[in-house]
């Protein structure tokens, strides 16, 4: 009778492990799914904080730049879901309060946004939760032990500074070839030269130098027989 309540004890603490073991083992799966999940929407939110300070760059458009944030989430992926953002909760764009480590909305009341000297940023919350675009995680095995679904967040925030004093001039020059050996990728280059000098145009600050200096030579006709010349700026 003994050997027989032993024996039987024995079996009940076997199952017992065996039980937590299975337990642990499902867990596991999840919570590897969990930090890799975790890992994706910092990606995320990263690349979409970074793109829409790269709008601001180029133009102070609070719009213009959460919408660049949303576009770049997208193209990144979570558990193979593209990652949805929430234009309205889940990006915000304006003047970076460094006191209080927040982001102030930019002022526009007067048309256009008035932002001091300072830094301009852009957060970005990236969230696969139950109220998030593209709800919470999926549980694989977790629904065995009545877990249904896990949450997680990520966040970044990119910053720019910015200053509207006068800048100081520049000396800006292209040295282009137009030797033969350039002939193919001549045409690119002009363009992309004119491009460079509207540019500065546009940003013009008085004492400003910008020009192109030319050398080789190039045939300036499709026509072979034709002289070669120089071609002029």
């Amino acid at each position: 009778m003994r050997r027989s309540q032993r024996r039987g004890a024995s079996y009940v603490i076997v199952l017992l492990g065996l039980l937590t073991l299975a337990a642990t083992a499902t867990l596991s799966i999840d919570l590897g799914m969990l930090l890799a999940a975790r890992q994706q929407l910092q990606n995320a939110a990263d690349a979409a904080a970074l793109a829409g300070v790269g709008v601001l760059q180029l133009e102070l458009d609070a719009g213009l730049a959460a919408q660049a944030a949303v576009d770049t989430a997208a193209c990144n992926k979570v558990l193979k879901t593209p990652v949805t953002l929430d234009l309205s909760e889940d990006v915000t764009v304006g003047a970076w309060d460094e006191e209080n480590g927040e982001i102030i909305p930019f002022d526009d009341t007067g048309g256009a946004p008035s932002v001091p000297d300072g830094v301009v940023a852009v957060r970005v919350s990236a969230r696969r939760t139950v109220d998030s675009p593209d709800g919470p995680i999926p549980a694989a095995f977790g629904r065995l032990l009545g877990f249904e679904h896990f949450e997680t967040r990520a966040a970044a925030t990119a910053g720019l500074t910015v200053s509207r004093r006068e800048r100081p001039p520049v000396d800006a020059v292209i040295l282009q070839d137009q030797s033969g050996s350039f002939a193919d990728e001549f045409p690119y280059a002009r363009a992309a030269d004119a491009e460079f000098l509207d540019f500065m145009g546009e940003c013009y600050a008085d004492g400003d130098r910008t020009g192109v200096i030319g050398f080789g030579y190039h045939p300036y006709h499709d026509d072979s027989t034709s002289p070669k010349r120089r071609d002029h700026w």
